[in-house]
């Protein structure tokens, strides 16, 4: 992960009472994610013939800045935590200056909003761990651009459990529901391989 995930520069800040607890970070730089070249992994790219590729990074400006907010406390014996982000997707997405026969591929970054909620709580001498997390994507809101991801829920729950001292035994399940799945579907392009979905 820590290949995929490039650290970044930011200011995070921190404050503390006995009600509640705040942390604050600004990423005044945009970094993206380290996405693995074609060489090692395959991919599918519908735009890979296009003789023109090129890159479009959001600008260092007060307005692209991405800001994150944590708020967290301890409620009813779980360790609550509450998300909030806006800022970009780290993974890129395409523009085409042809939708018909296109002669020059933009990859771009959308905008994105985060809101999302954390729980954990020792039970039967292990910690279970619960997560969901909403991703608006605000450069797709009707869901009818195939190459910007649409908004989508995200889950995660989990549990581990110390057997012995330096070994610890752990299950995950994660899952994502996507919005505006049918308008996905409908502007999908023919050859291009379709997610499935359990959400509406």
């Amino acid at each position: 992960m820590e290949y995929l995930k490039l650290g970044v520069d930011g200011l995070r800040t921190r404050y503390s009472t006995e009600i509640i607890n705040a942390e604050f970070l600004v990423i005044p730089a945009f970094t993206p994610d380290n996405v693995p070249s074609a060489e090692r992994f395959f991919f599918y790219n519908p735009t890979s013939e296009v003789p023109n590729q090129l890159q479009e990074k959001p600008e260092s400006t007060y307005a692209n800045t991405e800001w994150a907010l944590r708020v967290y406390r301890q409620v009813f014996d779980f360790d609550l935590s509450l998300y909030a982000y806006r800022g970009f997707w780290r993974t890129p997405s395409v523009r085409l200056d042809n939708p018909v026969f296109p002669a020059t591929v933009t990859q771009f970054y959308p905008v994105l909003t985060v809101h999302g909620l954390s729980a954990q709580r020792n039970i039967g001498g292990g910690v279970l761990s619960m997560e969901t997390g909403y991703y608006y994507s605000r450069d797709d809101k009707q869901g009818d651009d195939p190459f910007i991801a649409n908004s989508q829920w995200r889950y995660l729950a989990g549990y581990q459990y110390q057997l012995w001292e330096d070994f610890t035994v752990g299950a995950q399940y994660y899952a994502e529901s996507m919005d505006n799945y049918w308008q996905y579907r409908d502007t999908l392009p023919g050859d291009a391989p379709s997610k499935t979905n359990s959400g509406k």
